[in-house]
């Protein structure tokens, strides 16, 4: 473990006790503090370890993200295990990942949930990200967009790329008949997509921008400002 100035324990801890802080930043802090070691303790290992570093006993919550984005870096159960995949949705958006509830995720939280998993361990191709997830995992997916009736070409592209859409979407026999009613529907669903985008990007802007202003002694003397840029492109390719 470094020692942290106090400037930097004031900013790291206010961090670990902000429900908008991503789990990337979480990751990234635990690493700067207690190298990537650190990524196999336990939840009350961690919580000890902040509490003498940073002075930050960490809500169930921020833990919880930090957790879920660590175990789908370093198991496939995210990817291949239908109730992990929703609670890590749930949890990489802010929520606190209680397994005695079925907390609904909608596709604001699957774009954002998606995009923070394919900027961490980055696919080299589409077929490698669709391929990570089980069949299982895309089909929920899948039934996730299709009972929010939006219609499958007009998804962010993250989503889109790995869902297995059922063979008779949501809403197709109840507008099949009334043209206007669809074009209505299918309008909708066009801008609750873009929405979903612009909740994602503003997501990562934030991430971004907390990579860029924490003070990380760890930092690759690579790091420049176009790195911003250079991950964004990745997130929406």
């Amino acid at each position: 473990m470094r020692p942290a100035q106090e400037n930097t324990r004031k900013q790291f801890s206010d961090a670990w006790e902000s429900a908008e802080t991503p789990a990337t930043v979480l990751i990234a802090i635990i690493i700067d503090l207690f190298s990537d070691e650190a990524l196999q303790w336990e939840p009350e290992t961690l919580r000890e370890a902040l509490d003498g570093a940073i002075d930050v006993s960490p809500a169930q919550r921020e833990v919880d993200r930090f957790m879920s984005l660590k175990t789908a870096l370093m198991t496939d159960m995210c990817y291949t295990d239908v109730t992990v995949f929703h609670h890590t949705m749930n949890a990489l958006n802010g929520s606190q990942a209680v397994f005695t509830t079925w907390d609904p995720v909608d596709l604001d939280e699957l774009t954002w949930g998606l995009t923070e998993l394919f900027l961490n361990d980055r696919p080299t191709s589409d077929e490698d990200w669709a391929n990570r997830f089980s069949p299982d995992v895309r089909t929920y997916i899948g039934l996730l967009v299709s009972d929010g009736n939006y219609a499958p070409g007009s998804l962010p592209e993250v989503v889109k790329s790995v869902a297995i859409m059922p063979e008779s979407v949501s809403g197709d026999e109840q507008y099949a008949d009334d043209p206007m009613l669809y074009g209505t529907a299918h309008e909708n669903s066009v801008e609750a997509a873009a929405d979903a985008e612009k909740y994602a990007q503003a997501r990562l802007d934030r991430l971004m921008s907390m990579l860029d202003e924490l003070p990380f002694s760890s930092r690759s003397p690579d790091w420049k400002a176009s790195t911003r840029a250079e991950a964004a492109g990745a997130a929406q390719s």
